[in-house]
């Protein structure tokens, strides 16, 4: 919210190079309503990735939060009255996304969509708004990020605990979730043992409990899709090193952070986004086939290179297609960073200064000192 109204007074339009006898100028002006559809993992973070730039640029706001996760933007909007929002600038409806997210594509007032969810809805919602529009969107989409570990790490453990956390932070509801190890053959024994201690070092339990340092998982149904999909892996030919089902007897939807080996890229579990803790492993020789491993027909939102050798991972920079790359770390996204997937993974960027434009629509304005000489349609 800072970063971007800290650009809003920053951010207006240019000139353009002209003739001596005309001034030229592209003025950036607000396209009026933006539905921002916003998901459940981070409700309210989610929420001001969209509503702070849509605002900064000069747009009127309808968020609508997840069914699941309501409240915290409740207050969001509560509070930004309290700070000064005229009233009717920033708003909240609630309802199921068939209905009301689906009802704010289709509306007439409402001039550009920004979403974050599932690849299957953000195509629909592309396809409701190419009928009755068209009208832009930004898309921040689904990932099935890699995770790709050299040999040369300095400290297996260290680097075990970064791909550990990158798939069990929320419980692996991330968008961004690190949910594909690709490990070099000659390590990958040490580093799975590491994994395995770290996943079973995990207790779930509620988030705001200090003895909890595993999340739920946000539905009985979402617990139950992970699980169907991790043993559609297992009857695909998967080996369960450790996981591989849901916690018994802790009253809530908790599913064990499990390790899953003996995978090709044929096996659901790599194939389709889990959205849970659940990490697959294959092993490689060389460069070549970690990046043959690498390549996911459908997403690239994120991926991490782990290695010593700063050259490789610049080689490697260049031909992972994800719209994020982190090295020897996973998942940094700050101020000023462009934020958004290749493939199906999204349309635009967030969090940058890209966004901000994205809001806006630019009018060109043609200024003449003079009356021309010539017809309009002449060249220069």
């Amino acid at each position: 919210i800072r970063f971007f109204a800290e650009l809003a007074d920053k951010h207006g339009g240019s000139l353009a190079a002209t003739q001596t006898d005309r001034l030229g100028m592209q003025i950036a002006e607000p396209y009026g309503v933006i539905a921002a559809i916003a998901p459940w993992n981070f409700p309210l973070s989610m929420a001001s990735w969209k509503v702070a730039p849509a605002l900064a640029a000069g747009n009127a706001v309808v968020l609508k939060p997840s069914e699941l996760t309501p409240y915290s933007s409740l207050r969001f909007a509560e509070l930004a009255l309290q700070a000064g929002i005229p009233a009717g600038i920033f708003n909240v409806v609630q309802g199921d996304g068939r209905v009301t997210g689906d009802a704010l594509c289709r509306h007439p007032r409402v001039a550009k969509v920004t979403f974050t969810g599932s690849t299957a809805t953000g195509s629909s919602i592309m396809s409701t708004c190419a009928l009755v529009g068209p009208k832009p969107v930004t898309l921040e989409l689904g990932g099935k990020s890699p995770q790709l570990v050299f040999a040369d790490v300095p400290d297996i453990a260290r680097t075990a605990r970064t791909v550990a956390m990158a798939i069990t932070g929320n419980a692996g509801q991330v968008c961004v979730s690190g949910s594909r190890l690709l490990i070099e053959r000659s390590i990958m024994q040490p580093f799975v043992e590491h994994l395995r201690t770290y996943f079973e070092q995990l207790r779930p339990g509620p988030t705001w409990s200090s003895a909890s340092t595993l999340s739920p998982i946000i539905s009985r149904q979402q617990a139950n899709r992970i699980d169907g999909i991790v043993q559609r892996s297992r009857q695909a030919g998967a080996e369960v090193l450790c996981g591989g089902g849901l916690f018994d007897g802790l009253g809530g939807a908790y599913y064990q952070p499990t390790l899953l080996t003996g995978l090709d890229n044929s096996n659901p579990a790599v194939c389709e986004e889990i959205f849970g803790p659940v990490l697959t492993v294959q092993a490689f020789d060389d460069e070549a086939e970690a990046l043959g491993l690498a390549e996911h027909a459908t997403y690239g939102l994120a991926a991490g290179v782990h290695t010593a050798d700063i050259n490789r991972a610049l080689r490697l920079v260049r031909r992972l297609e994800a719209g994020s790359v982190w090295i020897n770390r996973y998942s940094n996204i700050t101020n000023g960073t462009a934020f958004g997937g290749y493939k199906n993974s999204g349309i635009g960027r967030e969090f940058c200064h890209e966004t901000l434009n994205a809001y806006s629509q630019v009018k060109t304005v043609t200024v003449q000192s003079e009356v021309p000489t010539t017809a309009w349609f002449a060249p220069r």
